[in-house]
């Protein structure tokens, strides 16, 4: 089954130079999944109260033309895949309104236990539901990462703040400006008038 919805950009979704975020891409991708989730019986929220949970694994983006602020964003999703599997793919093609191609994505997602803390298997019930398609919105695969010859070097990366996920949870969060509104001075408190023992 391939999922269609139509969408216009918010104002939120560019950057202070008019262009169409990454971060917006990806957000639009996102909420366009989980329509296509709830139309399919799986909804997310549901899910996660019962210990499920998706999680995307990775993400491929080709960005054709980035949107303006006066397009709508016609978005196609569909699901497919070998099953029963431990991954499973989300792609999507997003035109504008005269059907020109804006941008196309594929998500390999994988499924949480939250009980357990661990991958499971996606079961062949679960994705029937979501009538997956046979194609890819990419022709071409991927090739396998090569491994220079000779000797490899080895360099010390220090942690970050940014590195690290305080919260404990399993959201898209934007955390990349965390240690800047951590570090960002606070005015000290002090009383009108000091107090004198």
């Amino acid at each position: 089954m391939i999922y269609k919805e139509s969408v216009r950009p918010r104002i939120s979704d560019f950057d202070r130079n008019g262009a169409f975020t990454n971060e917006a891409i990806l957000q639009v991708l996102e909420t366009a999944g989980s329509h296509h989730s709830d139309l399919a019986g799986d909804n997310l929220i549901s899910s996660s109260l019962q210990g499920r949970a998706w999680i995307i694994m990775e993400w491929r983006v080709r960005v054709t033309r980035r949107p303006a602020s006066r397009d709508t964003l016609n978005i196609a999703t569909w699901t497919w895949g070998r099953l029963p599997s431990a991954l499973v793919w989300r792609d999507f093609m997003v035109t504008d309104q005269d059907g020109g191609e804006l941008f196309r994505a594929e998500a390999a997602l994988a499924l949480l236990d939250t009980a357990r803390g661990r991958l499971t298997r996606i079961t062949t019930e679960l994705i029937e539901a979501y009538q997956p398609e046979g194609e890819s919105v990419f022709e071409d695969v991927l090739p396998k990462p090569r491994f220079p010859d000779g000797s490899l070097r080895e360099t010390a990366v220090p942690l970050r703040g940014s590195d690290m996920d305080f919260t404990a949870t399993s959201t898209t969060r934007d955390t990349s400006n965390w240690p800047l509104r951590r570090s960002r001075p606070t005015r000290s408190r002090r009383t009108a008038f000091p107090i004198s023992a």
